[in-house]
């Protein structure tokens, strides 16, 4: 009952399927019907008319918060005339630690990848086994933790820098390569609205970039 439990699961969601299977789930009414961004979340209602799939696969949530850079890594840095330096491995450290607090508060479970001023690999080891240890190990590491502790929400932030003035606003990117990639579209934009309805509260009118798919990212392949 379980195994098959799950396997229809799997059906609705379009996920973890075997590949001796999933041309035959392809053909069912069912499949990839489970879709966070339509009504009552189902992708086709005319396929499951009177159904209903609003949270129905969304389990109590571990949160992993990835503040970004960290150590020698600052990422983007600014000199003020007053010599104030703003360093965004700080920031990002800062506002994680504080939103992980308010999650907390709130009854979730949270995990963060650094709360110190570090590399989050800070016995620099060779964690994707290519005879080398660089940021890609770092990178790795932050990920290993959030599927270690079956994250259900993985968040990164940054606060990136240009000298163009051009760019500038707020982006939330999301990975489309994944087969939970419209859940991720979801979340996004959840994101991008309650930022943007909080910097305006404040009187702060930032610009929204909107959601993008990480390949549209400014500085893609770079930390």
């Amino acid at each position: 009952g379980i195994l098959l439990a799950d396997y229809f699961k799997d059906i609705l969601m379009g996920e973890h399927l075997p590949p001796d299977l999933a041309v035959q789930a392809a053909a069912s009414p069912f499949y990839r019907q489970y879709n966070p961004l339509k009504p009552n979340w189902v992708d086709q209602s005319s396929k499951l008319p009177g159904t209903n799939l609003t949270r129905a696969f969304e389990p109590y949530p571990t949160i992993a918060l990835d503040p970004g850079h960290g150590g020698a890594e600052i990422g983007a840095s600014h000199l003020f005339p007053d010599g104030l330096i703003l360093r965004e491995k700080d920031l990002t450290l800062t506002v994680a630690t504080k939103v992980a607090a308010i999650l907390r508060q709130k009854g979730y479970n949270v995990i963060q990848t650094r709360t110190t001023d570090a590399w989050v690999d800070s016995a620099m080891k060779d964690v994707d086994g290519d005879g080398k240890v660089t940021l890609a190990d770092d990178l790795q590491m932050r990920i290993d933790l959030a599927n270690n502790a079956h994250a259900t929400l993985f968040l990164s932030m940054h606060f990136n820098g240009t000298t163009d003035p051009a760019i500038r606003g707020t982006t939330i990117y999301y990975d489309q390569a994944e087969p939970y990639f419209r859940r991720s579209q979801y979340f996004a934009g959840l994101l991008d609205t309650e930022t943007l309805a909080a910097l305006n509260k404040i009187g702060f009118a930032g610009a929204d970039r909107g959601v993008q798919t990480d390949s549209q990212a400014v500085g893609a392949g770079s930390h």
